[in-house]
């Protein structure tokens, strides 16, 4: 019986070793079977990514500029490169010209103002003649025709005024957006 029980002792240990190695598994040391483990707060944290490419970027604006005006450049204050901002000058043409229809404009524009006053006077003077009888109905109509004439030719001098001065303004040339100087055609003279 001792002999019997010692194989049944050997079976008993033995079965679950075969066992195990039959199904692939192999019994885990106590020692490694062990697993640390930590713990920690949860927080919510932004995660930044990044990408690099390489490749060619197109503008949505590359604008052409030009003068508004003609005449001759006297300064290119920019370069091919340079940084812009929007509304700053970059060239500059002669203003002579427009300088001197400005001044015209601005001339014509008070001596029909004077002539005006005066056709007013004449006017005044009209009507009382014409209410005492002394003068006819077709002075009248002439002198107030005389004077609505004078009033449209002082706005078209207005406007030849309004007009120079615009002219005189786009003698300097701006860059219409914010960007860099890609290419430069003219220079001064």
């Amino acid at each position: 019986m001792i002999g019997q029980s010692k194989k049944i002792k050997n079976i008993i240990v033995k079965l679950p070793i075969l066992t195990l190695l039959m199904y692939g598994l192999t019994p885990v040391p106590l020692s490694m079977a062990a697993v640390a483990i930590t713990t920690g707060k949860v927080a919510t944290t932004t995660i930044e990514e990044k990408e690099s490419a390489m490749g060619i970027i197109y503008s949505l604006s590359s604008p052409k500029v030009a003068s508004e005006v003609s005449g001759r450049v006297i300064k290119v204050l920019i370069d091919v490169g340079d940084a812009v901002q929007q509304g700053q000058i970059m060239a500059e043409i002669d203003p002579e010209r427009y300088e001197l229809e400005t001044i015209q404009a601005k001339a014509e524009t008070a001596r029909l103002s004077a002539l005006k006053i005066n056709q007013e006077l004449d006017l005044s003077r009209a009507e009382r003649l014409y209410k005492n009888n002394l003068v006819s109905e077709e002075i009248l109509d002439k002198t107030k025709a005389e004077l609505e004439a004078l009033e449209q030719q002082i706005k078209a001098a207005e406007a030849k005024h309004n007009s120079s001065k615009k002219l005189l303004r786009d003698t300097k040339i701006k860059a219409p957006i914010t960007g860099y100087v890609a290419a430069k055609k003219n220079s001064d003279g």
